[in-house]
């Protein structure tokens, strides 16, 4: 049997942090604000009915993979929420678009999470969500700043 680990040890700060990724996560699993369309089917809609995409414009766009993103249109493909059409710019990669169902489910599911946040925010103070909101912002920054340093090979000795 191994060594059990200990807790990590977080800054107040840290700590702090960590109650709000943990209570973001809960919203997401639960879909507590989401209504009956989840943000990921609602961000790529979101995304087509701005313009036509391919998969991969929305995978950037959402800061998800390709695959995740591609099982997420085969989903919505089978429903009907999405159609394929041809791109002029590359043969392999159709754009997708939202179909006339796809556009009402959109709609409906905004429409729904709107509802849901106003009645949310009726218990919040408006300054201490955008506290939070500058938080996330800030918190997404520094993910990707790490992420893109280390992804840089390492400085070489001159």
């Amino acid at each position: 049997m191994g060594r059990a680990r200990s807790a990590p040890r977080y800054t107040p700060g840290g700590a702090a942090l960590h109650q709000l990724v943990r209570e973001l996560e809960r919203i997401a699993q639960e879909g507590v604000v989401l209504g009956r369309v989840s943000s990921a089917r609602l961000a790529l809609l979101h995304g087509v009915m701005q313009r036509e995409r391919t998969a991969s414009e929305l995978a950037r766009e959402r800061g998800a993979t390709r695959q995740a993103t591609l099982r997420l249109v085969d989903a919505l493909l089978a429903e009907g929420w999405l159609e394929r059409a041809e791109n002029p710019r590359h043969r392999r990669a159709p754009l997708l678009r939202a179909t006339p169902l796809g556009a009402r489910a959109y709609h409906e599911a905004a429409h729904e999470r709107a509802q849901a946040l106003n009645r949310a925010a009726e218990s919040c103070d408006a300054g201490e969500v955008l506290a939070a909101v500058r938080v996330l912002r800030l918190l997404r920054e520094t993910a990707g700043r790490r992420s893109a340093d280390a992804s840089r090979p390492p400085p070489t000795g001159s």
